[in-house]
């Protein structure tokens, strides 16, 4: 029913519909006391509706041919110094006031009405606007889903006595985490389902599996699962030979989990009421969780808290930072008290002091910002002596290239990062370690690109495995041989109805009015105007520049429709994003 008031249109409901003439006629003349007393029914029904979902009553549009206007609620909000708030360690003070007319609009409960109301008014407006495209929208909707492979399985990568990898199914909506025995460095024998996620999504409206972690045994596994998208975590346990859950679980984590040298202890964090990872604890298996050992609790609301474990295994690593400022603390998993061990806090936390830290041999590495190398340098410190005082440079600093972490062999250090907005990889042989190590950089085939570190938990080994896609190549994965400086390509995805033959990718330079030069990627059909040299083609232009994130120039088959249609498609890697290092950001 299209209903026009004050010569403008308002809801087309979906749910109301006009049944035949003759239908109508029939009914009147045979029920008409019983038709006209559903019809005030259904019409004060819908009146409610109306005013639920969209705030406005019948004689008031829910939006006009001009849009959703939301209305202003002046509001003075301060920035700096406010009473009982936690602005920092220097805010402005006095602070400074401005008036913010669309406050109104915060809601961290997702509840007030008057909110949801609005954007109901708003996603109308949308599919009135754009009924005309369904036709399009199902035809490219079907382009997309006809570029996946549906069923199929990523590369199996080695842990213990196992290789683990995940599986979809074709009309299945979850992952299946699957193992098999290694056996000669290769996976070989009977598949084991160690969890299927459809299973536990059964039944339910939500299910986000985080983190699935065997035991260092390979006996127990440990999997986080928040089924109300409220990103609580519960922890379970399963019996890796059974397949059958342990009785004990874990309540309300932050979904972050590290198993101890053994089956016996893994260690967790949990959240604070603004849903901040702020505690870290130690649970020893078999006992019940409000017995669990608090190990450290993060007071400062500017600080989130986070676990891992060193490559080697050696050390749990706790590190809490906030956008400037960082503290590492570390437990030796192999001391003489084992998992039972206290932290030890690396270096305590300075005023734009940013730390990491790994282990390898008798030192820790730290990738730091110390001295304002604001892209990070790589440091050391023995493991006795773990104050700033004793660290020592490992490598020079070098301002064009930024240091994000380590991935570390026996013998190796990978040196994962950014040069000139682009990742890179920097490889250490490392020697015995009383000489600086042996340095050299893995090279990528195509101008723009993105990579990063895929499984690597094999310690004693000279493969380094690593993914590789670019704007025109799907995703591979690689392994590196670090001795022989030799890859091997183990899988690249398949893409259905795909040829990169027809397809080009560059980098290019926008240069901004402070004379900045801001990378762009770009990639476009070879037969298009603008790849024939014709003359232009029409743009879809990305640009996403906050909190440091970078959006890297990597495959994805959605690119290909708009592609195909003759357009272009650019990546602006603006500032604010952290492409080009710390002071882009």
């Amino acid at each position: 029913v299209n209903l026009h008031l004050r010569g403008r249109s308002c809801l087309r409901h979906p749910m109301l519909t006009l049944p035949p003439k003759e239908a109508v006629v029939d009914a009147v003349r045979d029920n008409g006391k019983l038709l006209a007393a559903a019809g005030i029914a259904g019409v004060g029904g819908w009146m409610m509706y109306r005013y639920w979902t969209y705030g406005v009553s019948i004689f008031e549009p829910v939006y006009t041919k001009d849009g959703v206007c939301a209305k202003k609620e002046d509001k003075v909000v301060l920035f700096g110094k406010v009473e009982g708030q936690n602005r920092g360690p220097s805010p402005m003070d006095p602070p400074r006031q401005t008036v913010d007319p669309y406050y109104w609009m915060r809601d961290d409960k997702r509840s007030a009405r008057a909110v949801i109301t609005h954007l109901n008014r708003e996603n109308a407006y949308f599919e009135a606007q754009t009924k005309g495209l369904s036709k399009l929208k199902k035809e490219i909707y079907n382009e997309f889903v006809s570029h996946i492979k549906e069923t199929d399985e990523n590369v199996p990568h080695p842990h213990g006595p196992f290789f683990y990898y995940t599986r979809t199914v074709k009309g299945l909506s979850y992952k299946i985490h699957c193992r098999k025995r290694s056996v000669g460095g290769h996976p070989a024998g009977a598949e084991q389902i160690i969890l299927d996620v459809n299973q536990l999504a059964k039944g339910r409206k939500h299910c986000d599996v985080q983190m699935v972690e065997p035991s260092p045994e390979h006996t127990v596994m440990a999997f986080t699962v928040d089924y109300t998208g409220y990103e609580t975590y519960d922890v379970f346990f399963k019996d890796m030979a059974t397949g059958k859950l342990l009785s004990e679980s874990l309540k309300e984590t932050a979904g972050e989990i590290v198993w101890g040298p053994d089956r016996k202890t893994i260690f967790y964090t949990t959240l604070d009421p603004e849903h901040r990872p702020n505690k870290v604890w130690r649970h020893t298996m078999g006992t019940p969780q409000s017995s669990d050992a608090l190990l450290l609790t993060e007071d400062d609301e500017l600080f989130w808290l986070d676990l891992d474990k060193t490559c080697s295994g050696r050390f749990l690593v706790v590190r809490t930072s906030s956008p400037t400022r960082s503290e590492c603390h570390v437990l030796d998993l192999e001391g003489p008290k084992g998992a039972a061990g206290e932290l030890a806090v690396v270096q305590p936390r300075e005023d734009d002091h940013r730390y990491k830290v790994e282990h390898w041999g008798q030192y820790l590495y730290i990738i730091t910002n110390l001295g304002g190398c604001s892209n990070s340098k790589l440091m050391r410190t023995p493991i006795g002596k773990m104050g700033k005082a004793n660290w020592e440079q490992v490598l020079p600093y070098e301002s064009t290239t930024k240091l994000d972490y380590l991935v570390v062999f026996k013998s190796y250090i990978v040196v994962n990062g950014r040069y000139n907005g682009l990742k890179m990889c920097r490889v250490l042989d490392m020697g015995t370690g009383s000489a600086p190590p042996k340095v050299h950089d893995l090279v990528f085939p195509e101008d723009c690109y993105d990579m990063y570190a895929d499984h690597n938990r094999v310690f004693d080994t000279v493969l380094f495995r690593f993914g590789y896609s670019s704007l025109i190549s799907p995703n591979s994965v690689l392994e590196y041989n670090m001795a022989t400086r030799q890859r091997t390509l183990l899988k690249e995805t398949d893409v259905p109805l795909y040829d990169r033959t027809l397809y080009t990718c560059k980098r290019l330079f926008a240069t901004a009015k402070d004379g900045t030069k801001v990378p762009i990627s770009l990639v476009y059909r070879k037969d298009s105007s603008y790849g024939a040299g014709k003359g232009p083609s029409p743009c879809m232009l990305y640009g996403y520049g906050s909190y440091g994130m970078c959006i890297d120039p990597c495959f994805s088959p959605k690119t290909i429709s708009f592609l195909d249609r003759g357009m272009v498609y650019a990546i602006a890697h603006i500032r604010g994003g952290g492409g080009v290092g710390r002071d882009w950001y």
